[in-house]
């Protein structure tokens, strides 16, 4: 698989091109849908492929994005044995800018995908060594406050995880200390005692 990342922009705007990618990506859906294996089938570069055509699926617009996360989710949550290959600064900060979309079906596919990703080791030390969750607590409850309950399925799953103690970790663990004392949040609570 090409990497699409790296295709011309213009080529990209081609309605061919774009049949052909929502195709693509609507085959590599279907297929997992079916075949819980075929991550064994497909290597790291191929599926890092797959992430970069969901990347730029999502710039064709919001009903493609949606569909395109929806898709996404699908395989995502059928072939868990790639979810560590998602957890880079790309595809995570699409992921994470979304949450706060200003289409609620985006913000909440985003979440759903996040959600997804928290149950991998590799994600959730990612997730919390990148500072994610005060930042996703304090700009989801902002925007979409229906959807904290996602938000804290996502910090349930990170409870323990990550090294905590470390310097770099310090000022996100005053934050979430404060705003858990501020939202009397449960969820919140939990976690700061897991530190």
């Amino acid at each position: 698989m090409y990497d699409t990342i790296n295709l011309n922009p213009k080529i990209l705007r081609n309605q061919q091109v774009k049949g052909a990618l929502l195709s693509l990506m609507q085959g590599i859906r279907e297929n997992c849908e079916f075949n819980d294996r075929v991550s064994s089938v497909m290597n790291n570069t191929e599926w890092n492929s797959v992430f970069s055509l969901f990347l730029v699926v999502c710039e064709y617009g919001t009903e493609d994005r949606i569909q395109a996360y929806r898709d996404l989710n699908v395989i995502l949550g059928k072939q868990k044995g790639i979810l560590s290959l998602a957890c880079n600064e790309n595809f995570i900060g699409r992921v994470f800018g979304d949450t706060v979309s200003e289409v609620r079906e985006v913000a909440g596919l985003a979440l759903s995908n996040l959600e997804i990703l928290a149950e991998d080791s590799i994600c959730q030390k990612y997730l919390v060594e990148n500072f994610v969750v005060y930042n996703l607590y304090t700009r989801v409850k902002q925007k979409h406050p229906e959807l904290i309950s996602q938000v804290q399925r996502i910090v349930k799953k990170l409870e323990g995880k990550g090294n905590w103690e470390s310097e770099k970790l310090a000022r996100e663990k005053e934050r979430l200390v404060e705003l858990a004392k501020k939202e009397e949040d449960q969820v919140l609570r939990s976690l700061i005692k897991s530190f």
